[in-house]
């Protein structure tokens, strides 16, 4: 398995104390520059190899080996530690001259050390993401959004797709949801590779838009092609918790997505007691929620202020009556109806 854009979410949480790294090989394997300390510039480093615009590591080497019997001083600052075995003399067998190997940048574990010991990759369910296809005109920009294809948690993603640059030239990744620089993208010989990590999960509705793929097109076509380009870099989201989830890209019409994007999703649904709506907003105003029965009747009105964010509401039983069945809810806010729907159990 190669490094991962995961690896950056751990190496990144360990300096800003969020979750430390909590053995010492770990930290050895994050101290990507092998300064004897692990920081922004690791990440810097590491980020670039993943991506592909170093090929090897500038100032370290890929693996590092500690020998099996060496005790740390302090195993939350092992750098110094002897990296071979002196033997005085080879006239006799010699015991305990095990070394145990450190792959730097992977502080996952996730290396494959041997074929026999290669384990499965504990993964949940693909997570579905959406990208723009559209016909084009030869010298026009398209802005090719992409977008989450259902509710995600995204605490960093990874993928690389193939662009014909017979077609395309690339001219860039525009930020929405994702906040995307300079150094989250690498774009050589048609393959543009994208790694983002985020400090906090970013909790984002179906058919939010995460960035924009900038592309200016050569000759008219009525299709961009997209493809998932997979070998050496692996298409996966992180969670929340950082389970690792395999990524399904499907190409979708800008008027799909965006009536999913007008689609509001409640968790849990069904409900039995209560059930809380997500609304995520770039800015800030008054909301007016509208929950009605089957039959069409208005059974809940409620005015909200929303701030720029992910702002919820919370629906419990007693608000709409407590009857069993289908609600329908639409939230108006700034001039823009959103609506959903929701089952109430027995």
């Amino acid at each position: 398995m190669a490094l991962s854009t995961l690896d950056l979410v751990l190496i990144q949480r360990h300096i800003l104390g969020m979750k430390y790294l909590d053995n010492p090989y770990d930290i050895i394997a994050a101290d990507i520059n092998k300064d004897k300390k692990v920081s922004a510039s690791d990440l810097v480093n590491l980020r670039k190899l993943i991506l592909g615009v170093d090929k090897v590591f500038a100032n370290n080497d890929p693996w590092r080996f500690v020998p099996s019997n060496h005790a740390f001083a302090d195993p939350r600052d092992p750098h110094n530690f002897p990296e071979g075995i002196d033997i005085s003399e080879l006239s006799e067998n010699k015991e305990n001259m095990d070394f145990t190997a450190v792959k730097t940048g992977d502080v996952n574990n996730s290396a494959t050390y041997s074929l026999a010991s290669a384990n499965a990759e504990n993964r949940t369910s693909p997570a579905l993401l959406l990208v723009a296809d559209q016909a084009y005109q030869a010298g026009t920009t398209l802005h090719a959004a992409v977008s989450a294809g259902e509710e995600l948690q995204i605490s960093g993603i990874q993928f690389a797709v193939k662009i014909d640059e017979a077609n395309f030239i690339f001219k860039g990744i525009e930020s929405a949801v994702l906040k995307v620089g300079n150094d989250n993208y690498h774009f050589e010989n048609g393959t543009l590779k994208i790694s983002i990590d985020s400090r906090d999960a970013q909790m984002v509705q179906a058919g939010e838009v995460l960035f924009n793929i900038l592309l200016e097109s050569r000759k008219d076509g009525n299709s961009i092609n997209w493809q998932l380009e997979s070998r050496d870099f692996e298409a996966e989201l992180y969670d929340e918790s950082l389970q690792t989830r395999s990524i399904n890209l499907e190409a979708a019409d800008a008027v799909a997505v965006e009536k999913m994007t007008n689609e509001l999703r409640n968790q849990p649904n069904p409900f039995s007691e209560s059930t809380t709506i997500l609304y995520r907003t770039d800015e800030e105003g008054t909301a007016t929620l509208w929950v009605a029965d089957a039959t069409g009747k208005t059974v809940l009105t409620q005015v909200n202020h929303f701030v720029p964010g992910n702002n919820k509401v919370t629906i419990h039983r007693q608000d709409i009556g407590s009857k069993a069945g289908v609600y329908f809810y639409q939230i108006e806010f700034n001039g823009t109806l959103k609506s959903g729907k929701m089952l109430l159990a027995k």
